[in-house]
């Protein structure tokens, strides 16, 4: 490279300067104009991929701590609809095969059992408002930790696959089974990737699936730039030590696309009446997922709605249309 550099002196130096060939060692020698600037933008492509950088490990640490956050927080923060009488809800832990899951559960105990999936990261607590909301008291509703989750304890090491989600969840979910009732699913997020690959696998466990701001499009589903930043060092040291689950989530999210494509040519085993629920907004789940699952359901068909100026968290701005479209589908049971 030097080779290709001008290294001539310039006619504005000094004449004694001109008479000496340029020795890098030389005290008076002085790099021509193109070896300074070269130097120079160097240094400043340096400067600026190290400010790049730390901004986008700054943007990755709001990102990923936002789209799992924020839903707790909303959820926390907006105001439960109010109850004559105090809803009483039981929290307990059932031991499986696999580990210990913690189960939070509200209403009628004899009634038709209604089991709410959180997203990644969550817990059960992002469906509190649903567990104590006075027109579903007629119903058994349970809220669990995913495994691997909250307070949900595994035997072993976490797997961040669909497939383990399925095995262990399909577990509890085929528990529910009564000769009077299966089980309805209402999942979010993650939580609705994961459903219906339950419907396939656990067909005689599950009655119905409403299915809010879901994932199912393989080709949509892809891990995003700050996902696979995430993987990396100093990012992936700062998520691992932050004690948020962000690590375990991201693991969940670079794995989704793999879990989608090996159940891609087996949504016609899904038989039973399913609704999904799409925010049109949505800047975490693209909303195109809702014309892949429309297209694949087409034998049922699926119900489909898509709400105009609404993103990924119509679960807890719009509970009416919520509880209305479960009403539904538990009217079709």
């Amino acid at each position: 490279m030097l080779s290709q550099l001008d290294l001539s002196v310039p006619s504005q130096f000094p004449d004694q300067l001109k008479s000496r060939s340029p020795d890098r060692g030389s005290a008076f020698f002085v790099a021509p104009p193109a070896r300074r600037s070269l130097e120079y933008g160097c240094r400043t492509r340096a400067a600026r991929r190290l400010l790049n950088a730390a901004v986008s490990l700054w943007i990755t640490l709001l990102i990923t701590t936002a789209s799992g956050a924020v839903s707790s927080a909303v959820a926390a923060q907006e105001p439960v609809s109010s109850v004559d009488e105090p809803v009483s809800v039981q929290l307990r832990s059932e031991s499986l095969t696999w580990g210990d899951l913690h189960v939070t559960e509200s209403g009628d105990a004899a009634g038709q059992p209604v089991l709410f999936l959180h997203g990644t990261p969550g817990s059960a607590g992002f469906f509190t408002r649903y567990l104590v909301h006075p027109r579903l008291q007629d119903l058994r509703l349970l809220a669990i930790d995913r495994p691997g989750w909250g307070s949900s304890i595994l035997r072993e090491n976490f797997d961040a696959t669909l497939a383990t989600q399925s095995e262990t969840v399909g577990e509890f979910l085929c528990s529910l089974v009564s000769p009077e009732f299966r089980p309805v699913v209402v999942a979010h997020s993650y939580g609705a990737t994961l459903a219906p690959r339950l419907m396939m696998e656990y067909p005689d466990c599950v009655a119905a699936t409403l299915l809010l701001a879901g994932a199912a499009d393989p080709l949509l589903a892809g891990p995003r730039w700050y996902n696979w930043l995430t993987e990396f060092p100093p990012v992936s040291w700062v998520v691992a030590l932050s004690g948020t689950g962000l690590k375990q989530s991201n693991d969940e999210m670079m794995r989704v696309r793999a879990g989608l494509e090996e159940v891609q040519d087996t949504w016609t085993l899904i038989r039973h009446p399913v609704t999904l629920i799409q925010g049109e907004d949505d800047w975490l789940v693209d909303p195109d997922h809702a014309d892949f699952i429309e297209a694949k359901l087409a034998h049922i068909p699926a119900r489909i709605i898509r709400v105009e100026k609404e993103g990924h968290l119509i679960v807890h701005r719009d509970p009416d249309l919520i509880i209305a479209e479960l009403r539904a589908l538990l009217a079709q049971l």
